[in-house]
């Protein structure tokens, strides 16, 4: 219909075969190697060389499977006559006619993703992945599915592997009453706000203070949450002066039940935390990070920027720790044996409260 709009002319052909495709690949490989190109002095020394130890047709040979390795593999295409997902047999799959839902306390909004979801309920529930049929991330939690018959199975294994000291172990995995596919959404009707919990996850009495904060705009503290070893503390300040933190990590972790607390889970490529963290920092935000060249773009950005042990990274300081760093890397690589950071000590704590309730004193002025 768009195309007739556009009055463009077009015919449906079927779509080439992996022969087909092979065919024309050879054809724009040949042309390739035949365009005219121009040599230096050192191309053609590399050349005499290899006339001198292999044969013209064993070089052309290396150089036609050279290109051949960088080009994609060809793949047959379905059937442009094959049914469609309308045509398809709706329904649930093969056994998975008669299912159990379970709950996770982890969402959309806490970076929650299938590709690190899925090995993550394998182990818990100790299950394969054939055994998991739906997954549905809603923003606060996550549904999945498995078949009745190994419910039971599900249940007293993630009862068993729940352990509230590790990563994987402290993301609750709980029954869930309902059937989103019959409900259509997330089920069992609209759900309330959570009772906000301390550091061990039990329920605070008194009620949750209201946040006063904007997440987006306003004061806020990033924390790089791999390895951060004050965490209890950025939660302490944090709550008594109503400032919303956020955690970024590669991997899950624990975090207290409190609408000032927020986790990110970004994925685990290089620098992937950090790219995150540089992106959102500016005059509002406070860096927690031990990491010199996090802490060096953070500063660019304008943002105030502490470290674990209540040292604070300014940008009279930050070039001489970048200089100190390369050195020690340098001296690293050349086989000295350099001790490594002292141990982190209650003095480092102490220190690291009374920074980061100055600077967030300061900031929210």
């Amino acid at each position: 219909m768009m195309l007739k709009q556009a009055k463009i002319a077009c015919d449906w052909i079927p779509a080439p075969s992996a022969d087909d495709i092979r065919k024309q690949d050879r054809e724009r490989l040949i042309a390739t190697l035949l365009e005219p190109i121009e040599y230096d002095d050192e191309d053609r020394e590399l050349a005499q060389r290899l006339i001198a130890e292999k044969s013209p047709e064993d070089i052309a040979a290396a150089l036609v499977h050279a290109h051949r390795a960088a080009m994609p593999q060809a793949e047959d295409l379905l059937d442009s006559a094959a049914p469609q997902q309308s045509e398809r047999q709706q329904g649930p799959r093969p056994g998975f006619e008669d299912t159990v839902w379970f709950r996770m306390d982890i969402g959309r909004r806490q970076n929650a993703d299938p590709r690190w979801l899925l090995p993550l309920i394998c182990r818990r529930g100790h299950i394969t992945k054939a055994e998991i049929g739906a997954i549905r991330i809603n923003p606060n939690d996550t549904l999945f599915e498995v078949p009745r018959t190994v419910a039971d199975r599900v249940l007293a294994s993630v009862q068993r592997t729940a352990n509230p000291e590790s990563d994987e172990g402290s993301l609750q995995i709980v029954p869930f009453a309902g059937n989103p596919r019959a409900e259509g959404g997330h089920g069992g009707g609209p759900r309330g706000p959570r009772a906000p919990r301390d550091n061990a996850g039990r329920p605070r009495t008194g009620g949750a203070r209201p946040m006063t904060s904007d997440p987006a705009s306003g004061v806020r503290i990033l924390v790089d949450g791999d390895a951060c070893p004050v965490k209890d503390e950025i939660y302490k300040v944090a709550w008594r002066r109503e400032v919303p933190v956020t955690l970024v990590s590669n991997a899950p972790f624990r975090i207290p039940q409190h609408p000032l607390i927020t986790r990110v889970i970004v994925s685990d490529g290089f620098d992937a935390a950090d790219d995150w963290i540089a992106e959102r920092a500016d005059a509002a935000a406070l860096v927690i990070t031990a990491d010199i060249l996090l802490a060096d773009r953070c500063l660019k950005a304008g943002a105030s920027v502490l470290a674990p042990n209540g040292k604070p990274f300014t940008t009279a300081s930050i070039g001489g720790a970048i200089a100190t760093r390369a050195i020690m890397a340098d001296l690293r690589a050349g086989g000295e044996q350099l001790g490594g950071p002292k141990p982190f000590a209650a003095a480092d704590r102490s220190r690291f409260l009374q920074a980061l309730d100055t600077l967030l004193a300061k900031l929210q002025r």
